[in-house]
Order: structure tokens, then sequence, then C-alpha cells
């Protein structure tokens, strides 16, 4: 999904994007990231 925002200019330089993952036993984790 990151990838296609980027090619279809979604997202660009400056940008702030989270992103968020989960995993099993109820584990989450999520990162901020400025481009």
């Amino acid at each position: 999904a990151y990838h296609e925002a980027i090619q279809k200019n979604k997202i660009k330089e400056g940008d702030t994007v989270l992103f968020i993952g989960s995993g099993g036993g109820l584990a989450f984790a999520g990162a901020i990231f400025k481009l």
C-alpha cells in the first residue's frame, strides 16, 4: 500500500504517515514517519 501510494502521488515528501500492524495474541504496534 505504501509503494502504491507513492506511485499514485497520494503521499509526498514532507507528509507524515502512520503505519499500524497487529499480530497474534493481541499484539499491536505503530510507527509514525515524516517523509
